[in-house]
Formats: structure tokens, sequence, C-alpha cells
């Protein structure tokens, strides 16, 4: 696989790692990933020299922690939080950091600050389900799970129903639906189709 300098530096960011490409990557050339993932850090590190910007440094946080490196990025999501404490994916991540150092209490409390801050987000009820299942506190997991799964379903649902909007007909690279059809989702029902006004 081989980039242009654009190409690369184009694909230079944290969203690397939540992306079909950069998992893709991570399977077949781990190398090539372990490398983007060392230049992004760089690439952050000098802009916040430049600029003390807390969504620069949240974006590293989030790359350095991938990188296993649990101080340096609680370090920068404490600044982040301090600075915009209303960011709801920064206590998320402060939170997985102090369930893997053991600080059940302060998961708790970062967690369900994140899910106070965004209720709609899967993942929070997610971890929080993951915690009390593993605790032996199958009830709260169940309710968390079911929060979970709901808030999925909903994400894709809000998604589907707003997607004419943004992307009119074209849903996939190439992939162009016929003029008068729309294929959606709703929650706990099967595909469907509806036909544009």
């Amino acid at each position: 696989m081989i980039f242009t300098k654009q190409e690369y530096k184009n694909r230079l960011s944290p969203d690397i790692l939540d992306s079909e490409f950069g998992k893709s990557l991570e399977f077949e050339r781990n190398d090539v990933l372990s490398q983007m993932v060392i230049d992004i850090v760089d690439s952050l590190s000098k802009k916040i020299e430049s600029k003390d910007s807390p969504i620069l440094k949240s974006r590293l946080a989030k790359i350095v922690l991938y990188q296993k490196d649990t101080v340096r990025s609680g370090y920068l999501l404490d600044q982040v939080s301090s600075q915009l404490p209303n960011l709801d994916q920064v206590w998320y991540q402060l939170g997985m950091i102090k369930l893997a150092q053991n600080d059940t209490s302060t998961f708790l409390h970062y967690l369900n600050r994140a899910i106070l801050l965004d209720g709609r987000d899967y993942l929070y009820p997610k971890a929080m389900s993951d915690y009390f299942y593993e605790t032996g506190h199958e009830r709260d997991a169940e309710l968390y799970l079911k929060n979970a799964q709901t808030n999925h379903i909903n994400i894709s649902t809000l998604h589907s129903i707003t997607a004419v909007r943004w992307y009119g007909y074209k849903t996939l690279v190439n992939d162009v639906l016929p003029k008068d059809r729309i294929v959606y989702i709703k929650p706990f029902f099967i595909l469907k189709s509806q036909t544009i006004n």
C-alpha cells in the first residue's frame, strides 16, 4: 500500500482508529498503522505546542490511549475535562482508564457523568453493563445492556431517517438507489421501502 504525501497527511487523524480502513490496516499491515500512530502523536503534539487547544488534546489522548499509555492519556484528559467539562467522551475515556487502574468508584462516577451528558450514546451503558456483569450484579448489567441496545437501535434509526436529507439517494460509492425509493430501518421491524415525495 503506497500513499502520496498528501494522502498520508489526510489520514493522520485519531479517527483512523475507528474507521474500516484503520481496522483493516491493523489486521493486514500493523507495521504501517503503528508508524501512522507515531506520526499522528508527533503531529498533534507539535500542534498543541503552538496552540493550546482542548480538542487537540482530547484527540491526542485518544491516540495515546491506543498506544496503551494511560498515564499520559489520563493527564491530557484531565486537562481537557477542566477546560471543557461537558464533553461526554472525555469522561468515558477517563472512566475506562480508572477501571483499568482498578479505581472502580471513580470509574462509576465518570461513566455516570458521561451518561448524564449524553444519554443517547450506547458505549457508556455498554461499559457499565460489562462492569456489572463482571462483578456479579447481573440485574444491573441487564438493565444497562438493554439501554445500550435501545440507544444503538435509535442511532441507526435516526441516521436512516435523516440520511435522505444528508445524502440524497446516494448510499455507497457508485451505488445509487432509484429516485422514487429509499430503504430505511425502524426499531424492531424488518427493512421496508418508503416512497419519497
